[in-house]
Formats: C-alpha cells, structure tokens, sequence
C-alpha cells in the first residue's frame, strides 16, 4: 500500500491528490500571467468565502455562474494534479486557489502583475475556526501555533 503522505521540501502532502513532480512544476515551470487572481490562504481561513467574492466580481455580481460551476472549476488548486490540468486550460483571467507556502510558490509569479490574496488577512479570520482563545495574542504566537505540526 502506497504512503498516504510524501514530504517535499520540508512540507507534508497526502498522495492522493498531489505529487511531487506536479509540485515541481508549479513551482518551476508554472507561468503566471500578469491577469491572474490568487487567492492564497491558510486552512480554515475564508478561503470559500472569498472565493465566491471573488467569482461575483469576475462576473460583474451576477450569480448564475457561481450556482452552476463547481468552486474547483471557477477556481482550481493550483497545487493538485486535477486543480493544475485545469489552470493550464483555464480561459483569462484566471482565478486561482492555494494553500501553498511562498516557499513552494511559483517562481514566476515575482516577474507578473498577477493579483494576490494573502494569507495574512485571512490568518486573522480565525472566528469562525473557533480559535477565538488567540484573539489576544501577539501575531508570531498566533502564526507559531496556527502552523504547528503534531
């Protein structure tokens, strides 16, 4: 029986929806487009929720597409092997989902004009996640224990 996990570059992936090959390629050979639109959050931080936010400002407001296509295709991941066969065919502009850290990113996004959500604003959205105890912690706390592994 296949390892339901791998490690790749210090970060743990289950297997059955990514690869290392496919992580490689997002990082080294993935190109973003100057038109693209990122939305980059933690787990557990919005990331739905402004994906629809996000669906109804690309389809200035009206709802039919968001209650017809499935959130993986309005906005695949790009990090999975199906979420990344999909952003290569993906029509501009995309809209694209991760919950990749910067480190395993793809390199050309430092060379576009690609928009990003950023994980830091939804980090703070942590009400709904029922973390509220961290509400009065100092934010490198906060990060430490949000991002801890067992």
């Amino acid at each position: 029986m296949a390892d339901k996990y791998f490690t790749h570059k210090g970060v743990q992936f289950p297997s059955v929806c990514y690869s290392p090959e496919a992580l490689s390629y997002v990082e080294n050979e993935f190109q973003v487009r100057d038109d693209d639109i990122f939305n980059i959050t933690y787990l557990k931080s919005g990331t739905n929720w402004i994906l629809e936010i996000l669906c109804l400002i690309r389809c200035d407001g009206d709802p039919g597409w968001v209650r017809s296509v499935l959130n993986l295709k309005r906005a695949p991941w790009v990090e999975n092997h199906l979420g990344l066969q999909d952003a290569l065919k993906y029509p501009p502009p995309r809209l694209l989902c991760s919950h990749l850290p910067i480190q395993l990113f793809p390199k050309s996004l430092q060379r576009s004009k690609a928009k990003v959500r950023g994980g830091r604003g939804g980090a703070v959205d942590f009400e709904g996640g029922g973390f509220r105890r961290w509400l009065f912690l100092p934010w490198s706390l906060f990060v430490s224990e949000r991002t801890q592994r067992e």
